[in-house]
This record gives structure tokens, C-alpha cells and sequence, in this order.
């Protein structure tokens, strides 16, 4: 399961799905869990402003949810992945975003795996064939190490804040831009141009497109600080995990 762990990005695609759904992937949002979770909010949240577009999919995403349940590989995807006594607690609505990025969640606890390990040359990530897979997702891991000491947070799927200001040294964050263009695809991502007039939603737009990619996280500027927003399906799962 390991070996597919790039393929998403590899393949230039938002995900690659176990089973196809008949629905928008963008549907798929944090505010599903809310509404699970809590379900007397769902008619506020309907009612509120902009949201309503939100839950255009829902039925046809409780029923893919329903088809899930008794999918044989969504099953064994949870076999291979989660700790014996954690999967009673994978939930059904956890079953549909795993079938769409559970190779996020896999980015995720390989980066968490690997926060205390030298990134040297040669890692093996997937397995020995896979050489150019590897050595990408050990790039993309030293960037994202380098990012997160400078943004001076633990890593991009813990919920946090740093300073608005680190938004403003360009020059990183035009390093950090071509660097993701040959990782992620200029199709991706933007070149940050320092010569440009400084404008800190673009950078806001480079670090939201390299954590979503990575494993779905968002950045959003709050007041003088800027915050981390993993997303939900990591935070609930990612320490179930037994990889």
C-alpha cells in the first residue's frame, strides 16, 4: 500500500479514487464531520450565507457512503492500514474520504514518522525499483522541514499558528516555489518572482496549494498570526494509524 503513496501527485491528479463517486470532489470539506458530528448545526449551516453550496452533494455522498460500507477493498484498506482495536472506529463518512485521499493521510504519518530521521540520499520510501518516487517524496520532506522551521511550527498537520511576517521574506518563498514547481508541477504551482510588488495572498495561495497536496491542510491568515488547519480526516485518523 506504501508503493502507491506518490501516485496522486505523480499523476498530476487531486486524487485517485478506490471506487468513483458521483459527486464533486470539492464536496468532500471539514464541514461534512461537523454536521456528523454534530447534526442539529446542519439547517444553521445550510441557511448561512455561501454554505448552502456545500450540501448540493450530500445525498449523493451519503449514498457512495452506504455503497462503501460493504466495499471489499475499502475493507481491506482499513485491515492493512489501522490498529486492530481502532477499526470498529473508523466511521462511515472516514470510509469516503478514505477512498478518496487516504494517500494524504499516508503523507501524513510519513512525515510524523520521519520528523526525528536524517533525510539522507537513497532513502527508501516505497521500495528499491521505485528510485525517482522516492527520491521526490525525500525532497519534498527536507522542504517541508525547512518550511516548518521557518514558519517555526512542528509540521504542516498539527493545528497552529505562526507570524503574518514570515509571509513577507520573498526570497524564501520564491526558493520554496521553484522548488515545489519541479516536485508538484508548474501546472501546480507559481513561481514566486521577488522583483514582483509583494503580496502576501500569493504566498498565502503557494503554502495552501503545497499543504493541500501534501496532505490537505490549509493556511488562513487570523489577524496578525496565520493559521494551520490540518485537515479533519488526519487529525481523526492519523492516530489510529499502525504503519
Amino acid at each position: 500500500m506504501i508503493s502507491t503513496i506518490w501516485d496522486d501527485i505523480n499523476c498530476c491528479m487531486p486524487a485517485i479514487f478506490i471506487t468513483d463517486p458521483n459527486y464533486k470532489l470539492s464536496s468532500l470539506t471539514d464541514v461534512l464531520y461537523i454536521i456528523e458530528d454534530n447534526p442539529q448545526k446542519k439547517q444553521r449551516m445550510i441557511k448561512h450565507s455561501g454554505v448552502t453550496r456545500l450540501f448540493k452533494d450530500l445525498n449523493k455522498i451519503k449514498i457512495h457512503s452506504g455503497l462503501l460500507a460493504k466495499d471489499e477493498n475499502i475493507t481491506a484498506l482499513i485491515h492493512t492500514l489501522f490498529k486492530y482495536e481502532e477499526i470498529k472506529t473508523i466511521t462511515p463518512l472516514d470510509r469516503v474520504f478514505l477512498n478518496s485521499y487516504f494517500r494524504r493521510l499516508l503523507r501524513a504519518k510519513l512525515e510524523e514518522n520521519l520528523s526525528n530521521s536524517e533525510l539522507v540520499a537513497g532513502l527508501v520510501i516505497t521500495c528499491y525499483e521505485n528510485h525517482e518516487i522516492d527520491r521526490a517524496i525525500v525532497e519534498t520532506l527536507r522542504v517541508l522541514r525547512i518550511i516548518c522551521r521557518y514558519l517555526g511550527i512542528e509540521s504542516t498537520t498539527h493545528d497552529i499558528c505562526f507570524d503574518i511576517s514570515k509571509l513577507d521574506h520573498t526570497c524564501f518563498w520564491s526558493s520554496v516555489s521553484a522548488k515545489f514547481i519541479i516536485l508538484y508541477g508548474e501546472d501546480r504551482i507559481a513561481f514566486v518572482d521577488p522583483d514582483m510588488p509583494f503580496n502576501r495572498s500569493i504566498i498565502i495561495t503557494l503554502l495552501n496549494t503545497i499543504f493541500d497536496l501534501w496532505s490537505g491542510s490549509s493556511v488562513q491568515i487570523n489577524g496578525d498570526k496565520v493559521k494551520v488547519i490540518p485537515a479533519t480526516y488526519v487529525t481523526r485518523m492519523l492516530p489510529k494509524l499502525k504503519i
